[in-house]
């Protein structure tokens, strides 16, 4: 006789996990920690430790950071300085993008490869400059290696020490 929970695993129940797994993340990860910071913004400031307060002496709902956010104007400049940079850098995007992109559909199979290496090539820098520093941090003599030996070496039986990775 099958218990309930053997016949949901046998039946849909995987695949509702494993759908389930990456919302259940979401909700822990992104969606929760936007809510606190949500109801921290509309709460009212206090001098106590959380610096912040509901109901009591302190409105439930507070809009008046929200109100400063649209009346001062260093908030007002920041933000239109902020539009103007991305409204910029957006058009130079497209006034670079569109050409190259123009001219690799116009040019023969061959130079397109090449082309377009030179074009996701520079993207690879930071990529690169993070398997150099893994190699020095696991090379031969790093410190990193001797720390990893020793502590295998202490945490394993006798017979199986690890000599260093000389």
């Amino acid at each position: 006789m099958q218990t309930r929970l053997s016949r949901w695993f046998n039946g849909k129940g995987w695949s509702d996990l494993i759908i389930g797994l990456p919302y259940l993340w979401l909700v822990l990860f992104f969606l929760l920690p936007f809510v606190i910071v949500l109801a921290m913004s509309v709460a009212t400031r206090t001098p106590t430790a959380p610096p912040f307060g509901y109901g009591g002496e302190n409105p439930l709902v507070n809009f008046n950071g929200y109100a400063r956010l649209f009346t001062d104007d260093l908030y007002i400049r920041s933000f239109l300085t902020s539009l103007g940079n991305a409204a910029v850098a957006t058009i130079l995007c497209l006034l670079i993008g569109y050409p190259m992109a123009l001219g690799l559909t116009r040019v023969s199979k061959g130079w397109r490869n090449i082309l377009l290496m030179l074009v996701i090539l520079p993207f690879w820098t930071s990529f690169l400059l993070r398997v150099y520093a893994w190699m020095g941090m696991m090379g031969k003599n790093s410190w990193f290696n001797q720390m990893l030996t020793s502590a295998w070496n202490w945490i394993t039986p006798e017979g199986w020490a690890a000599p260093l990775c000389r």
